[in-house]
């Protein structure tokens, strides 16, 4: 597995985007691609994700069989520390 992650194309998402637990926190949005070989059918099915495409090899090579998806989400700095309440395939 290989994870590309971004910062710099998220850098403009307006306010109105960001989730309502994360105001008044210094907070950013973020994604990141995953490129993996499923072990067998059981877990390809248990990846998949509605974005989820065969690796094109964009990012360098990868063995043969490999898939990639993209995830997105908010980190938000609190008293605790960088939280991120999930991701998902979309704004």
């Amino acid at each position: 597995m290989r994870t590309v992650a971004d910062v710099d194309s998220w850098a403009d998402m307006p306010e109105t985007s960001y989730p309502e637990q994360s105001e008044r926190h210094a907070r950013f949005w973020f994604s990141y691609t995953r490129i993996f070989v499923p072990e067998n059918e059981a877990a390809r099915s248990c990846q998949m994700a509605g974005n989820t495409v065969e690796y094109d090899g964009r990012y360098g090579e990868a063995p043969e069989g490999a898939y990639e998806n993209f995830q997105v989400g908010v980190l938000y700095l609190t008293d605790e520390g960088w939280r991120c309440d999930g991701t998902g395939t979309g704004p």
